[in-house]
Order: structure tokens, then C-alpha cells, then sequence
């Protein structure tokens, strides 16, 4: 039988380390997720964060254009370094292309690149 006196100091010892282990510099706050990401659930944030956006452009004449993005848009999700850090290159588009640079989490768009002249 377990003593009902460690029931009660459990919780409140736990409590202390974690705030301890904050505190001294171990682990920053930020860098706690409830959940890491597979690649599989990254991919798939990518791809929701793309589609119903649109690209803004310029066509040969000089007007401004604006190109949708669907999910046929997304011709492929891979990862890659940029400046150093792990990233994920998405090609949008094909005669209309480009190259979206998202950070390793897949939130944030970092990097716009278009792959045809205008």
C-alpha cells in the first residue's frame, strides 16, 4: 500500500523541479510544444497554410497579377536547409512557378522565390 503522504507531496515536489529545471536555464520556455510534428503533420500545416492564398506578381506588360493557390497548386513538400537551418521547400504551380521557403515547423514562410519572368 502506498503511503497517502507521498499522494500529497508528489505533486508539489514535481511542481518545484520543473520550475527549478525553467529557471536555471536547462530548457527555455519557448522550446516546449505539447507535441513534436512528424513530417507527415508538417506537410500536411504547409499545405493548409498555402491554400485559398494568392500570390501577388508582375505579368510581361507590367500589371500587377494575382495567382490562387489550391491544393493542386502544391507540386511538392520537401525538406532543405536555408541559411544553415532546417527548412521546407514547397513548388507551387508549374508554367506559373514558385518556390515557397517554410520554416522547420512549417508555420512561417520565410523565403519567396519566382521561377519564371515576368
Amino acid at each position: 500500500m502506498v503511503n497517502p503522504m507521498i499522494n500529497k507531496i508528489f505533486p508539489i515536489i514535481s511542481s518545484i523541479l520543473i520550475l527549478f529545471i525553467l529557471n536555471s536555464g536547462c530548457i527555455e520556455e519557448g522550446t516546449l510544444e505539447p507535441t513534436q510534428l512528424n513530417e507527415t503533420q508538417i506537410k500536411e500545416r504547409i499545405t493548409q497554410n498555402l491554400v485559398g492564398t494568392q500570390i501577388e506578381y508582375y505579368n510581361v506588360a507590367g500589371q500587377p497579377m494575382s495567382y490562387n493557390i489550391s491544393a493542386y497548386d502544391i507540386k511538392s513538400i520537401n525538406k532543405t536547409q536555408l541559411d544553415n537551418k532546417i527548412a521546407w521547400k514547397v513548388r507551387v504551380g508549374s508554367q506559373l512557378a514558385w518556390d515557397i521557403y517554410f520554416t522547420e515547423t512549417g508555420e512561417t514562410i520565410i523565403k519567396k522565390e519566382q521561377l519564371f519572368v515576368s
